[in-house]
């Protein structure tokens, strides 16, 4: 039977009202530990994601059982010892053997953690055959399988797939909670050879455990996306204070853009300096023949992002890039946000890719590493803070993709550009100093990944002379901005 893939790994609440984090694996955690940890998460992201499985008193619920999708009449049970013949269960065979297992497994309601029994959400798959299992008796038997909701109910880990049946009967009664029971399509055998919490958990651990790094990295993106989501409101939406002419003369227009607009408006007293803007035009025509581009154009704004304590923005749902008016070295970082959403034309994601996976890991080994190192000498001690603090963000994928990309570019192209941050900040910060164990990986992954991108896509030029724009008052006597020096668009 072909292996079910990981897509249950991924899930991600959008729009939870509490934040409901991927779970951490350590090498010494047992199988039950990782299965655990995998069932609350699961159980939480229905929780506080107020996903309900079954929103109707009787409907039809989907599930993999038995290594198949199958769509099962399900019942919302409220209370399960009156409702237990409308449902199609015999009562004289069922309600005290199930009192008695609910009893026993002392199930807490997970809100007011008060004990209960009944009056909650409980839901059942009718009448499916039971698989051969330890003797050909069994394929005999008629399953009933009882699914508690455990984002309602907390469910024992050992008490899933406990079964039962009354002496001298066909019939075989079984309870699992529904995250136990995704848990279980993830690996091809799933319940057909051992329907037994023994039997299966083990094996999920196993995939788990053998999968976990991808579906860290897809969550991390995941998370990456949700984050850049939440600028929609103040990215998205046009600013009110533009300069429409400045917006559709530029040459970003003739250079790959399918939009741009330029936040001008005052700030702090200042002027917006067009002077400097130019020399950002003039830098991105050097080099826009020389990097790849994708197919769907992406629109640039530039914009005041200090509530976003970023200088620069992707938004992969909206294809939009975002630079900081004040500080246009993030310009590249972003491009490599944009080419790793939009340039695979299967619509993969490439920092999540298979060839990208080998440089993820030398480089978390790396980073770690350096910031081991900065612990022990007490050197570069507040970067390495810094980063550990937040390093499931310098981890995650794309920006790994995006820090690698610049690099490249750096190495590559320019040392010299506006573009980029300075050659200080690539060989000093921990952060880029980690890509050099994997220099020769990611070099060779841009190399091949980009091949023969020039002669898949247009010669951009500009096709006409941009208009001279006179700057909004008469420009301060500073002296021009210096290499390494971030250039801002606004005079000082």
């Amino acid at each position: 039977m072909k292996e079910k893939k990981m897509t249950n790994l991924l899930a991600v609440a959008q729009q939870a009202t509490k934040k409901v984090t991927f779970p951490k694996i350590k090498e010494t955690d047992k199988a039950c530990d990782i299965v655990r940890k995998f069932c609350d998460y699961y159980a939480n992201i229905r929780r506080y994601h107020c996903h309900e499985l079954l929103s109707q008193e009787v409907g039809a619920l989907a599930v993999e059982v038995f290594g198949q999708d199958n769509v099962f009449t399900a019942y919302k049970v409220k209370d399960i010892m009156a409702d237990i013949e409308g449902i199609g269960y015999d009562q004289a065979h069922f309600s005290n053997k199930l009192k008695s297992l609910f009893e026993g497994m002392s199930l807490r309601d997970e809100e007011n953690q008060e004990h209960l029994f009944g009056e909650q959400i409980l839901l059942t798959l009718q009448g499916s055959r039971l698989p051969a299992t330890k003797s050909a008796e069994d394929t005999k038997r008629t399953l009933y399988l009882l699914i508690v909701d455990d984002s309602k109910v907390r469910v024992p880990l050992k008490k899933n797939l406990s079964f039962w049946r009354e002496r001298n009967s066909q019939t075989r009664y079984g309870l699992v909670s529904f995250s136990f029971l995704e848990l279980m399509s993830i690996h091809s055998e799933g319940i057909y050879k051992e329907c037994s919490y023994y039997g299966n958990i083990q094996k999920i651990a196993n995939v788990l455990k053998r999968e976990y790094e991808d579906a860290l990295a897809a969550n991390l993106n995941a998370q990456y996306v949700n984050q850049s989501t939440k600028t929609i409101a103040s990215v998205r939406e046009d600013k009110i204070f533009q300069d429409h002419e400045m917006n559709s003369n530029t040459t970003f227009l003739d250079l790959g853009f399918s939009k741009v607009e330029v936040d001008t408006e005052r700030y702090r007293g200042r002027d917006f300096d067009k002077e400097k803007f130019r020399v950002l035009e003039k830098e991105w025509e050097k080099l826009c023949n020389h990097l790849p581009h994708s197919t769907v154009e992406p629109e640039l704004k530039f914009r005041k992002l200090g509530k976003h304590k970023a200088s620069g923005l992707y938004v992969p749902g909206l294809n939009i890039m975002a630079v900081d008016v004040r500080d246009s070295s993030s310009f590249i970082h972003e491009y490599g946000h944009y080419l790793d959403y939009t340039y695979d034309k299967a619509g993969i994601i490439s920092s999540t890719s298979h060839s990208f996976k080998d440089i993820r890991y030398i480089y978390k080994a790396s980073l770690l590493k350096l910031i081991q190192i900065a612990e022990e000498t007490r050197t570069d001690l507040a970067q390495a803070v810094h980063i550990k603090k937040k390093l499931d963000y310098y981890l995650t994928p794309t920006e790994v993709f995006a820090r690698g990309f610049e690099w490249w570019v750096f190495e590559t192209y320019t040392k010299d550009s506006e573009l980029l941050s300075d050659e200080a900040t690539y060989y000093s910060r921990l952060e880029y100093r980690a890509l050099r164990q994997c220099r020769h990986l990611l070099f060779a992954f841009f190399d091949t990944f980009f091949e023969n991108y020039r002669a898949m896509q247009p010669i951009y030029k500009v096709e006409k002379e941009p208009k001279t724009l006179v700057a909004c008052r008469k420009p301060l006597e500073d002296k021009p901005t210096t290499e390494g020096e971030q250039l801002s668009l606004f005079e000082f």
